[in-house]
């Protein structure tokens, strides 16, 4: 296939932002998953790539009832989003760490792509199906690897992350795709970020990785907390969990607690560890937040605070009209423990005081 050189390029990514707002969302996605591709292919550095990416972000927006999503996905939305991250961080050589960030275009064009699945993940059903098919998990390992080691990148890139972050949790929410279903080194660099989130908006997001991944898996819990490089645990994930959830107040706080609640779940040892952490301060300093953070402490205090929980509780007023009540999340936490291998003693044990 011949080349397309910059003003075809660019000539093409300007008649499809006039005409995709007006298909449905099967005819978008199929064209959009032409252009971008083609875009790509024909000049790595064209302007015009970032314009079809903003437009495929756009419209994975706004198709976003479960059919919609899933019709414009499987038409090529999503596949087209993965080819996009694919082409700007792919690196053959397998040194993929090693190698410089992507020109700031490029990071914007990946950032846009994977927003896009991310929306699209978030559709549920086969919305979601149709983005892990299309290899949305490989994208995010390859950004997240490419730029492990860079950490005096983290404010440049923290809107990549972000959306790696969203991308990553809707993708295994309520169980539906699984970080440590292979050896790919995925959640592990999750808990490499969570260390460096120095913001409040990134802490939120790679909370919600977190704690979607730990959420219906024992093995990644474990791989979460003893994060090791060469033997030696390098990677502090429930101290940066509280350290987060202490200084950002409101939904920052609530994913984290949440992210922290599943990722101690059925496990005496990591929930000593949040508790020598301090996380018992956090949850008292949440009482002044706003009434929806009830839930996510509530959670935190069945999976975490354990005998001293009744103690916490009583500083919240009216928290059982706001939250479903200490004995059903508690029920709740033992169920998924079970289902994830865990053990339901260890987070029944000595909470109903």
């Amino acid at each position: 296939m011949a080349r397309r050189n910059a003003g075809a390029t660019a000539a093409l990514a300007r008649a499809v932002r006039r005409c995709a707002g007006s298909l449905p969302p099967d005819e978008s996605g199929a064209m959009l998953a032409a252009a971008l591709t083609d875009a790509v292919s024909a000049n790595d550095d064209d302007p015009a790539a970032r314009a079809l990416a903003k437009v495929l972000r756009s419209e994975a927006k706004r198709h976003n009832s479960a059919k919609a999503a899933a019709a414009f996905a499987a038409a090529g939305g999503a596949a087209a989003a993965v080819a996009a991250v694919h082409s700007y961080f792919h690196d053959p050589t397998g040194l993929a760490f090693a190698r410089p960030l992507p020109p700031p275009e490029q990071i914007k064009a990946a950032t846009d792509s994977l927003a896009a699945l991310a929306d699209l993940a978030a559709a549920g059903g086969a919305a979601r199906a149709a983005v892990i098919e299309a290899g949305a998990a490989d994208s995010v390992v390859l950004v997240l690897v490419r730029n492990s080691n860079e950490v005096e990148n983290l404010v440049e890139c923290a809107p990549l992350y972000i959306q790696v972050c969203r991308l990553a949790g809707n993708m295994c929410f309520g169980g539906a795709g699984n970080w440590d279903a292979s050896p790919s080194p995925g959640v592990c660099l999750f808990a490499h970020l969570v260390v460096f989130a120095d913001d409040a908006t990134l802490f939120r997001w790679v909370a919600h990785a977190i704690w979607n991944a730990c959420t219906h898996s024992e093995r990644a819990r474990r791989a979460i907390h003893g994060h090791r490089v060469h033997g030696q645990k390098v990677v502090r994930t429930v101290e940066s969990l509280v350290e987060g959830a202490s200084r950002f107040p409101g939904t920052p706080r609530a994913y984290g607690l949440r992210a922290l609640a599943y990722l101690v779940l059925g496990s005496e040892a990591r929930r000593q560890s949040a508790l020598r952490e301090g996380v018992a301060l956090v949850l008292m300093d949440a009482t002044r937040d706003e009434p929806g953070m009830a839930a996510a402490a509530l959670l935190c205090v069945s999976s975490v605070v354990g005998p001293c929980g009744t103690a916490h509780l009583a500083r919240w007023s009216g928290v059982a009209d706001r939250a479903d009540g200490l004995a059903n999340i508690t029920a709740k936490l033992a169920a998924v423990a079970l289902e994830g291998g865990g053990d339901a003693a260890a987070v029944s044990a000595g909470i109903i005081a």
